[in-house]
């Protein structure tokens, strides 16, 4: 054992025995290399540093962390300007100014229009980016329900062709035309064909009237037929595969006076006669009258006011000479007329007479309650 302490002197340069835990301790920061060769009393012993450590943490930290830039002391403000639009960049409410500070988000509730609906937004964020930013909401106006004409045939009721349907945005204006349909021209329409798209639907009935049909007139009184007769599906139509017997007896609806003069009688659905050889009654058990005219002329109530022609702008409406009589002449939209009379006929069809003796119905004159003495 003396060798080897004697050895550990001269390694350490101690002039007595270190203790065994000193020892231990001592070789936890230290390295010794002894080397194999030369002479033994020079052996190089090699020491390992230890890092000093710091109780500063401020100093560690500044050690362990790479360089960053410092934060700004203070936040900067900001601006959003909100702008509301249409799709021509027209604007449709005030514009709206928010404040707030860099990188806080954005509360806002955007604007509703009736009329208008959302269709891009420029510039959308959700939180301030920028000391000033600009987002601009654009609105296209809403679509209006659809307007719907029908072309009517005025004494049948039958649809002549396809509806017509057009549609736009909400409070833009439409102008229909006049349906052009072969050999049939324009006696009236429910309502003017222009007019602006709105929330609710729209109906315009054009009602037409073939170019042949002179005089139309609704009646209600009987026919007797004096020979058997050819019945037609329509005035100069094609003939039915039966005939009315002579002798008969039938209600007539309508009676139509064509261009060339002939007269037809409508006997219910499609079924016309001439008027060749009949007789007009009264009623089926009544004898027989000897012409039309021998029925009873109806009388108006008396009435004076004075009146407007209210149809067509830029048309005119048929004047008669009775109640489902013959048409005498026209009359234009808006001319001023005074009334006379005031009918009602067996169809419930209002009509006026006029101070020329000449009759109009009721629904095509506006009142314009002014009493004439």
């Amino acid at each position: 054992m003396a060798i080897f302490d004697r050895l550990w002197h001269w390694i350490t340069g101690q002039g007595q025995a270190t203790p065994k835990h000193a020892a231990n301790v001592r070789s936890q920061h230290h390295t010794t290399h002894i080397s194999p060769t030369g002479d033994p009393t020079k052996i190089p012993v090699t020491k390992t540093k230890s890092k000093p450590i710091s109780n500063d943490s401020e100093t560690a930290t500044q050690n362990d962390t790479p360089d960053v830039p410092p934060l700004p002391s203070t936040t900067m403000d900001a601006v959003l300007v909100v702008l509301y639009v249409d799709e021509d960049g027209t604007s449709l409410a005030d514009p709206e100014w928010l404040n707030g500070q860099l990188g806080d988000p954005i509360r806002l509730q955007f604007k509703n229009f009736d009329d208008k609906i959302l269709i891009n937004i420029k510039g959308f964020i959700t939180s301030y980016t920028s000391p000033y930013h600009i987002m601009t909401l654009e609105f296209m106006q809403k679509l209006g329900h659809p307007v719907i004409l029908y072309p009517v045939d005025y004494d049948t009721g039958q649809l002549l062709q396809t509806p017509s349907v057009v549609t736009g945005q909400i409070n833009a204006p439409f102008a229909l035309k006049q349906p052009a349909i072969d050999h049939y021209h324009l006696i009236k329409a429910s309502r003017p064909l222009n007019g602006h798209f709105t929330t609710a639907p729209q109906m315009i009935i054009v009602m037409l009237r073939r170019n042949t049909w002179q005089s139309v007139q609704r009646i209600n009184y009987y026919l007797e037929l004096n020979q058997t007769t050819t019945v037609y599906d329509a005035p100069n139509g094609q003939s039915q595969p039966y005939h009315f017997p002579d002798h008969s007896v039938w209600r007539a609806f309508i009676k139509v006076t064509l261009t060339d003069g002939k007269t037809w009688y409508n006997l219910g659905g499609p079924q016309w006669i001439l008027n060749d050889k009949i007789v007009v009654t009264d009623h089926p058990a009544a004898s027989a009258l000897e012409s039309e005219d021998a029925l009873k002329q109806p009388t108006f109530d008396p009435l004076t006011k004075s009146g407007q022609i209210d149809f067509i702008a830029d048309h005119s409406v048929n004047l008669f000479n009775a109640p489902n009589g013959r048409i005498t002449g026209q009359i234009p939209d808006g001319t001023l007329v005074t009334i006379t009379g005031k009918l009602v006929d067996d169809a419930n069809i209002p009509w006026y007479q006029l101070n020329h003796k000449q009759v109009i119905q009721a629904q095509y004159v506006k009142i314009m309650n002014i009493q004439l003495a």
